[in-house]
């Protein structure tokens, strides 16, 4: 309103300023003081006073359409500001780690709180280093393949499992995601970290215990009953009368070798059952 007042008493003290300032020296020059003349500067009067009004009107018009634009700018900006702090929050405060990493120097560019504690680093060292920093030597073949294959192929989102270091040199077994964004005007990928080590190695036991139980049940049905079977066809010809004593002898050494084979069969069954255990 003052804006607009302000442009139009500029305006009408203009314009009548020229039209007096004019018609008066019309006047002088021509020597006519006529009531024409004067009628010309009323009719100018009034003229720059009805525009005045009108000017105004629409300067006032625009003001009030430019103010509720910029209102609605604002409106917009506070939403955008208030939509970013919630998602700065979600990856800072997130429980699993989260980085965001340059696609063409894959250097990190943000860090979550979690990120730093899980991995020993503080945040200024990690965004002095890339993603090639926190894998072991052996892991950079595999990392290298899967960049490029998932470039060829135009993945946007990527999962896949792979093997970190800590600062402290541990090594994890970690299972990520990837997005592509773009990051303050780069193409960046933002990625969440999920450690898997305890669960691959729960896994692993498992797998392990399982092989075990499989030699075990593979000695209960094949080894055991080796020494079994010749300990029963021994019994069986101590039985036949016409048996020597000579060979009785004999047989009897040959089942205490096989009573001591099937004692070391189960001994070495007990053993393994107590690792399974």
């Amino acid at each position: 309103m003052k804006g607009s007042l302000k442009i139009t008493l500029i305006y009408l003290a203009c314009g009548l300023l020229w039209i007096f300032l004019t018609d008066r020296f019309l006047r002088d020059v021509l020597d006519d003081d006529s009531p024409l003349s004067w009628f010309q500067t009323y009719k100018g009067v009034f003229f720059v006073a009805f525009t005045a009004l009108l000017l105004f009107c629409l300067v006032n018009w625009f003001y009030k359409q430019l103010a509720g634009k910029v209102s609605k700018l604002e409106e917009i900006n506070a939403a955008l500001e208030d939509s970013e702090k919630r998602y700065s929050d979600l990856f800072r405060l997130s429980p699993l780690p989260l980085w965001v990493y340059d696609c063409a120097t894959l250097r990190f560019l943000a860090v979550n709180d979690a990120a730093t504690t899980q991995y020993g680093y503080s945040r200024e060292e990690f965004l002095d280093k890339t993603i090639i920093d926190i894998r072991p030597k052996e892991e950079l073949p595999k990392l290298i393949e899967t960049m490029e294959t998932s470039k060829a192929e135009g993945q946007f989102v990527f999962r896949g499992i792979f093997k970190h270091i800590k600062k402290n040199g541990e090594i994890v077994t970690v299972e990520i995601r990837s997005n592509e964004i773009m990051y303050r005007g780069m193409k960046a990928k933002v990625v969440l970290v999920n450690d898997i080590t305890d669960r691959m190695n729960y896994t692993s036991a498992i797998e392990k215990q399982n092989e075990r139980l499989r030699e075990i049940a593979h000695m209960q049905s094949h080894v055991v009953r080796a020494p079994l079977a010749t300990l029963m066809g021994f019994v069986q010809l101590l039985e036949d009368v016409t048996v020597s004593e000579e060979e009785k002898h004999q047989i009897n050494k040959n089942i205490l070798q096989s009573a001591k084979e099937l004692d070391d069969v189960i001994k070495e069954i007990s053993g393994k059952t107590q690792i399974v255990g």
